[in-house]
């Protein structure tokens, strides 16, 4: 056995006529050599000529050429001296295996293989010591502390100029490596020098470097640090810096996202009032416009920040009429309109402000977007979800969209964007709010090719249950004054037939179908069509399994059958 106290390797070889023959290695212990010691010669022994079986034939021995032994040794250096704790083992296994390969003597092993071998193993740790060394020189120079972090504790000592400075340099830094270790640098030097504009932008303009990129601990360590006051305080004294309200916009809706703690925490700081009168003192800022309204859109989804955005100001929804007006000052701008329509959409969820919305001329602004964009399906998607939410249990609201022109803008997005899957649905459900009004059920029916649109909706996302509920909720409603049995003729009983079919699990659309059915059978011209149709199973099957939202309307269809 070979130790690391005493051990030297003697290794033979023997070669005829350029060829290898076989060989074998053997070792012999030495108390006063030592492994390492390499710089001891080997004894090679030739042997040139036949072999002589009956001298040699218990003598036998592979040997291997002394490049070998060489580039085994180095392998074992490169893993001792240049790698890692990550590769170490890696190495130390490919050494024992190299080892044992000699040590027993695996004879069906040429000895060039071994050679090439050793080499390849050689070759293969220079590339990965090589690979590592770059890595930890690109590592040290990421984890080299900037110019703004060796001066983190000195803030308060450093006079502006020093701090402006480093700033500045960060600013480059922080564009390319979002580190959360630069938030604290940063609020420090906000905090200290709030007065400062310049410093404010800077710090600004860094925090939205490095919470643009929405990584969680970035968040978690600005939410840590109190960064959410600190920007409150500092739009309180800018007021007038657009470009401080620019960023502190955007740095509340990185941080907000869909976090409802920091939405919380956000509008307990004040930053809904701040950003409201900073809409009021900047409404020809387009840019900070949108990102006011995009924050404010997020930031409504929370119950209570719908009730804290529609009070604000003296008079009552002067949030609202803030988002309204920047609608109207701005309506070519899809991104601001887009936003604004999400504003109103969300805000709209809330009973109260429904009224306000509407009473502040939000309609027509909802409506106007609609008109200006028609190319966008966003846009169109986004203000049929405001229209659709406007009109919940609102008939006022109702009568209003209607009135506007409303229904021709749904219908007519409907048309635009028929692969535009979100934008059906929402329009779909507008439709069937607005439809329960009977001045809009004329209008749909009257609408140039109306019911062929919703039908041709029904038919493209037949698997969306919103879409087959929404319609058959439509249809109902309209059937009682279609008498010129426009559902019928355009193929809606069928659509909703197939919607019961394909959707057997869905309570919505199976207690909506039979309902308008029930409501179409009332007309000779429907009947005759259900009759055709033949719908019992179905009808039947409804009432089974729902029997309390479907037998009563399912067992009148089948009484007349």
């Amino acid at each position: 056995m070979i130790t690391n106290q005493s051990a030297h390797e003697k290794v033979y070889s023997s070669f005829k006529n350029g060829k290898e023959t076989a060989a074998n290695m053997t070792y012999q212990c030495s108390s006063s050599s030592s492994m390492n010691d390499l710089s001891k010669p080997t004894s090679i022994y030739a042997n040139i000529g036949k072999r002589n079986n009956d001298n040699n034939k218990n003598r036998r021995r592979w040997s291997i050429r002394t490049d070998y032994l060489k580039n085994v040794f180095c392998c074992l250096s490169a893993t001792s001296k240049t790698f890692d704790a990550k590769y170490k083992y890696r190495c130390a296994f490919t050494i024992i295996t190299l080892c044992v390969a000699v040590v027993f003597k695996m004879m069906n092993i040429h000895c060039s293989l071994l050679v090439y071998g050793s080499t390849l193993v050689f070759e293969i740790f220079n590339a990965r010591s090589s690979q590592q060394h770059s890595r930890e020189k690109k590592n040290a120079a990421r984890e080299e502390d900037s110019p703004a972090e060796k001066c983190d504790g000195m803030i308060p000592k450093l006079d502006s100029d020093a701090v402006q400075k480093a700033l500045e340099e960060l600013v480059q830094v922080t564009h390319k490596h979002r580190r959360s270790s630069y938030i604290s640098v940063v609020l420090n030097a906000a905090q200290h020098y709030i007065e400062s504009e310049q410093i404010v932008e800077l710090a600004f303009s860094n925090l939205y470097n490095i919470l643009g990129s929405n990584k969680q601990n970035c968040i978690r360590t600005f939410v840590q640090k109190d960064g959410i006051n600190i920007i409150s305080t500092a739009m309180k004294h800018h007021a007038n810096n657009i470009i401080i309200q620019e960023k502190a916009c955007s740095i509340y809706w990185s941080v907000i996202g869909g976090n409802s703690t920091n939405k919380s925490l956000v509008a307990q700081a004040g930053g809904i009032h701040l950003i409201i009168d900073a809409m009021k003192r900047h409404p020809d800022s387009l840019f900070f416009l949108e990102e006011a309204c995009g924050v404010l859109s997020n930031l409504a989804v929370d119950s209570n920040n719908r009730l804290i955005i529609a009070q604000v100001g003296i008079a009552p929804g002067e949030g609202i009429v803030s988002i309204i007006s920047a609608m109207e000052n701005h309506s070519r701008s899809v991104v601001l309109q887009k936003r604004a329509c999400g504003a109103l959409s969300n805000l709209a969820l809330n009973s109260d402000n429904r009224v306000t919305i509407a009473a502040s001329g939000g309609v027509n602004a909802i409506l106007t977007a609609m008109e200006e964009h028609t190319e966008s399906s966003h846009a169109q998607e986004i203000a049929c979800n405001a229209l659709a939410n406007l009109a919940l249990d609102n008939m006022t609201n109702k009568r209003t969209i209607g009135q506007q022109g409303g229904i021709d803008a749904i219908l007519k997005a409907m048309k635009h964007h028929p692969d535009a899957a979100l934008l059906q649905k929402h329009a779909c459900a507008a439709l069937a709010d607005l439809a329960t009004n009977a001045g809009n059920s004329v209008r749909i029916l009257r609408a140039t090719n109306g019911i062929q649109v919703i039908i041709a909706t029904m038919q493209r996302y037949l698997d969306s249950s919103v879409v087959q509920e929404k319609a058959c909720i439509i249809f109902g409603n309209l059937a009682a004054i279609d008498v010129d049995s426009t559902i019928c003729e355009s193929g809606g009983i069928r659509s909703i037939i197939s919607a019961m079919k394909y959707h057997t699990n869905s309570v919505g659309v199976q207690s909506k179908g039979c309902w308008a059915l029930q409501e179409l059978s009332q007309l000779l011209c429907s009947l005759v069509v259900i009759r055709r149709e033949n719908p019992k199973d179905i009808l039947c099957d409804a009432s089974d399994r729902f029997p309390d939202e479907c037998r009563g309307a399912a067992k009148s269809v089948l009484v007349k059958l």
